[in-house]
């Protein structure tokens, strides 16, 4: 395979050509043998691009990416190394093609952590500030195992979530289609009563009839309109400004609103402790655990804490005052900056709010399954009613 490349020789000049290789990684041996630095190889990765289907990485298998550096590494393992064979086992989807430029960008002297956030796959911004501070301590491999677990927690409650949402999104969906295939086949049949000028029909009963002539006659834009509605909600959900808006109507919600802020204080205590874990300062930790938050009334509390604690306050008196946690959080905290163990308190915070975060959970779907089953019930119920009442009302007239 030809194999176009840009490298620097031993001058400090830049040099590009063709050379013919097996895949990306031997041609980076070839050019490092012949001593030049590999900046760029451009086919080999857009066969990897073309085998990967252009499919970004999912959440899943970035996690799963740092988990593989970091065990590579405090396994004794060379960084150029460990990203080398990580690229060749990934060949063939879009980490593969990453941590190939992530190796070339290494060879040419780049640090890691900058070689990673000028990466196209995303990851979240405190793994690259664990691996910056990796660098500077010297564990590079621990900062990213902490970085892993963060991201592995991060997936699992989103997980929880979604499989939370997914049987009343079916219970719902469900009953929706029950009530349209009573419109779209049993109301019809009675709506010749309407035309009936001897028939008294309640008002209930020409509501449900009319209701039902209606989607009868409009079914084909009632669809088209539904069909169209849930595309574009697909794609609002794919977009990440979309889906803050959303989560930020959902926090302002009764029964929404304390599970949507529980999973969000427990994100950010979460993403806190590792940082403070990992000797970052305060105020730095503070700013990249609130990146966290997209809920804008807890954002804006955290901005009020950080202020405070930026002017010489303690942390657990600027979450007590602006009450971004509740005095079990507060006091935790507060013994943690007693005792030194600030970042396993924090931990413990973490722990406390997720199991808040579930216990909100179960109660909300405990809710939203006899609810939806109401609604549905009554509104099929409505339907039956109108149509009793006008046959009755026929009945009448025969007597």
């Amino acid at each position: 395979m030809e194999i176009k490349y840009r490298a620097i020789d031993a001058s400090g000049a830049e040099v590009s050509g063709q050379l013919t290789a097996d895949s990306e990684s031997q041609a980076i041996d070839l050019l490092t043998e012949r001593g030049l630095v590999p900046l760029s190889v451009n086919v080999a990765r857009e066969r990897v691009s073309r085998r990967a289907g252009n499919r970004a990485a999912t959440s899943a298998q970035r996690a799963l990416a740092i988990r593989e550096v970091a065990t590579l590494l405090t396994s004794g393992v060379g960084l150029v190394e460990a990203i080398e064979n990580l690229a060749h086992a990934h060949r063939n989807d879009s980490i593969g093609a990453a941590f190939s430029d992530l190796k070339v960008r290494l060879l040419a002297g780049e640090s890691f952590s900058s070689s990673l956030a000028a990466l196209p796959v995303e990851f979240p911004d405190y793994v690259y500030v664990l691996a910056r501070t990796g660098e500077l301590t010297g564990k590079l491999g621990p900062s990213l195992h902490d970085a892993a677990d963060q991201m592995d927690y991060d997936e699992q409650t989103r997980q929880e979530a979604r499989n939370a949402l997914v049987y009343p999104a079916i219970l719902i969906a469900t009953g929706i289609g029950a009530v349209m295939l009573i419109f779209a086949v049993v109301v019809p049949r009675f709506a010749g009563m309407l035309k009936n000028p001897k028939a008294d029909l309640p008002t209930i009963s020409v509501w449900v009839l009319q209701g039902g002539v209606f989607f009868r006659e409009h079914m084909l834009p009632i669809f088209a309109a539904l069909v169209v509605l849930g595309i574009l909600l697909a794609r609002a959900l794919k977009q990440r400004d979309s889906r803050n808006r959303m989560l930020n109507l959902a926090a302002s919600l009764p029964f929404l609103g304390p599970w949507v802020e529980s999973m969000t204080v427990a994100r950010w205590s979460s993403i806190l402790a590792v940082l403070v874990e990992n000797r970052v300062p305060i105020i730095d930790a503070l700013e990249q655990a609130r990146a966290s938050s997209v809920l804008t009334n807890f954002s804006h509390r955290l901005d009020l804490a950080q202020r405070d604690v930026k002017a010489g306050k303690r942390l657990a008196d600027a979450l007590e005052l602006h009450r971004v946690v509740d005095p079990t959080g507060v006091s935790m905290v507060r013994v943690g900056e007693r005792s030194g163990e600030l970042g396993r308190m924090l931990k413990g915070v973490a722990s406390y709010w997720t199991g808040v975060n579930r216990n909100r959970m179960k109660r909300l779907l405990a809710l939203i399954e006899p609810v939806t089953i109401l609604i549905i019930g009554a509104a099929i119920g409505i339907i039956m009613v109108g149509i009793m009442l006008a046959i009755a009302s026929l009945s009448n007239l025969t007597i």
